[in-house]
């Protein structure tokens, strides 16, 4: 009866891990790309995208006074990384 317990154990303690695995990957994967895409457009290395430099992204560019919650008048990290979740989740960026 141990046998069986310690094997269901085990096996539970896999597939959580296997689930965990396959959650986390995409997120990570969105992330590393972002902020790629966020380096590139981020010309001057401000740590900002200006509306300016959102012009070589169509998609931020039309969007971009939605994301900017500050309204400075550029992206930080944060703000831009919610448009490319929204991007990539498919949810429209003008309902947003």
């Amino acid at each position: 009866m141990k046998a069986a317990s310690a094997t269901t154990t085990l096996g539970l303690i896999l597939i959580s891990g296997a689930l965990l695995a396959a959650t986390a990957t995409p997120t990570g994967d969105l992330e590393s790309r972002a902020r790629a895409e966020f380096e590139r457009l981020d010309r001057n290395a401000d740590d900002r995208i200006s509306r300016r430099e959102a012009q070589a992204n169509p998609g931020l560019a039309t969007h971009f006074a939605k994301f900017d919650r500050d309204s400075d008048d550029t992206l930080v990290w944060d703000e831009f990384l919610r448009h490319e979740e929204l991007s990539a989740s498919g949810v429209r960026t003008t309902n947003n």
